[in-house]
């Protein structure tokens, strides 16, 4: 598989499918499934439903962005990873970065595993800073500097996407 967004605005438009129940988030998706590239399915959903959430959107023909944000420790974020990239229809899926290297080296070693040389495989992505984070908000966990910088340069963004093909700051 290769992602690209090019210049038709369906490739490059993912909807997030921020609903507490499927049948909810279903009806949506089936609305306007014909004018996405992607549904997000997130933490709220996934909770809700589990992989039944990914296998009926996906059934809708768009790609499906695991956003869950895993954070743990490497083996646990690597099993995550691992299913994640078996769903059928997944086409990125994230962590967190300050998860550190190895977790972040670790995800990226799984979202290759059990695929086969040249087959498709979801992208990985890594979060630096969630959106919702203004610099008190980092300053009381332990991150200093603006969101901005952190959010370019990552803490271990610029060390991992040399070493490990895949994350990028």
């Amino acid at each position: 598989m290769t992602l690209t967004f090019d210049a038709h605005p369906r490739s490059s438009l993912i909807v997030a499918l921020d609903f507490d129940s499927l049948t909810s988030a279903v009806k949506f998706a089936k609305q306007v499934a014909d004018l996405v590239g992607m549904f997000k399915i997130g933490n709220q959903l996934f909770t809700a439903a589990g992989p039944a959430a990914v296998k009926e959107v996906a059934a809708l023909g768009t790609g499906i962005f695991l956003d869950l944000k895993f954070h743990d420790i490497p083996n646990t974020v690597a099993g995550a990873v691992l299913s994640s990239a078996a769903m059928s229809g997944v086409q990125l899926v994230n962590v967190h970065a300050l998860g550190g290297h190895a977790m972040l080296e670790a995800a990226v070693q799984a979202i290759s595993a059990g695929v086969p040389m040249g087959a498709d495989r979801p992208r990985l992505l890594a979060v630096t800073i969630l959106t919702s984070m203004d610099q008190k908000t980092m300053k009381e966990v332990g991150i200093g500097g603006t969101p901005k910088l952190r959010v370019v340069s990552g803490r271990f963004g610029r060390r991992s996407q040399s070493h490990s093909q895949g994350l990028r700051p």
